[in-house]
């Protein structure tokens, strides 16, 4: 086998490591952000209940139109 084809398995369970970190990061703070925004949702349900009805009604109808 060639020398070029011959793949350092330390290198490359370096990289997958590298690969596993920058992943849980960037999920880690794709999960904060959509907790924080679940967060707001709620409150605006909380602050404007009929509003939030409103914009749920209209939203399913809209899609029921669409997928009927």
């Amino acid at each position: 086998m060639p020398d070029r084809a011959k793949i350092d398995v330390s290198d490359l369970s370096g990289t997958a490591r590298d690969a596993a970190d920058a992943a849980y990061e960037a999920a880690k703070r794709v999960y904060e952000r959509a907790d924080e925004k679940l967060d707001e949702l709620s409150q605006f349900g909380k602050d404007r209940p009929l509003l939030a009805m409103g914009i749920a009604f209209g939203a399913g109808y809209l899609i029921a139109r669409i997928f009927k």
